[in-house]
């Protein structure tokens, strides 16, 4: 496995997480060869750093945690009730 697309993928891990078909979109864009990326995927995976569920979890705690969700916001806009 070639290090550079391991070190874009930590690299992008560290900002912040991220799902793995971002990951793999992400690194596709940089133009990283499509084994390279598999195997940077892979090596992420088996060291911890990629977790889906935990991703998902994150988002959902956040936006649970903005004072009013966006559609509801929207929805009182166009005079919708709850």
């Amino acid at each position: 496995m070639q290090r550079p697309a391991l070190d874009a993928a930590l690299k992008l891990l560290a900002a912040r997480g991220r799902t793995e078909a971002e990951l793999r979109r992400l690194l596709v864009s940089r133009q990283y060869p499509a084994a390279e990326v598999e195997a940077a995927v892979a090596r992420v995976r088996e060291l911890g750093y990629l977790d889906d569920g935990e991703v998902a979890r994150n988002r959902a705690r956040s936006l649970l945690g903005r004072s009013v969700a966006p559609r509801a916001k929207a929805g009182s806009r166009l005079g919708w009730r709850r």
